[in-house]
């Protein structure tokens, strides 16, 4: 569905019809553009054009790139936190290798400990 915009001279939007006609269009400052499903009433002062498409001043997008922008940003944190769990995993797993060595060391140094001890109470 197409609107018409009026903008003003940093393209942001001053005013909105969904009814006009082509002598409107040929006033300056208006423009024909297609309409948004977010852009309304209450918030076209929010609105630039870019192009010719309607953005968000705030961000320069428009809402579906924003929810595009937001899902890589959501992937790239997930990807982040799946990485450090890795991690995490990995170094739980040299804890317990090198935990199974020591103790393995331990029972070593036991078995020697009273072997020794049993030596000395045969003499």
């Amino acid at each position: 569905m197409k609107i018409a915009v009026q903008i003003n001279d940093q393209n942001a939007v001053i005013g909105f019809a969904n009814v006009y006609s082509e002598e409107q269009l040929q006033t300056p400052g208006w423009q024909e553009v297609e309409a948004d499903p977010n852009f309304n009433a209450e918030n076209f002062r929010e609105w630039e054009l870019d192009g010719n498409r309607l953005v968000k001043i705030a961000s320069g997008l428009s809402p579906m790139d924003e929810l595009r922008q937001a899902n890589v940003n959501m992937l790239l944190q997930l990807n982040t936190a799946l990485a450090a769990n890795k991690q995490l995993q990995q170094a739980i797993v040299n804890q317990t290798l090198t935990q199974n060595a020591i103790n393995k060391q331990l029972a070593d140094i036991n078995q020697k400990l009273d072997s020794a001890n049993s030596t000395k109470e045969e003499k």
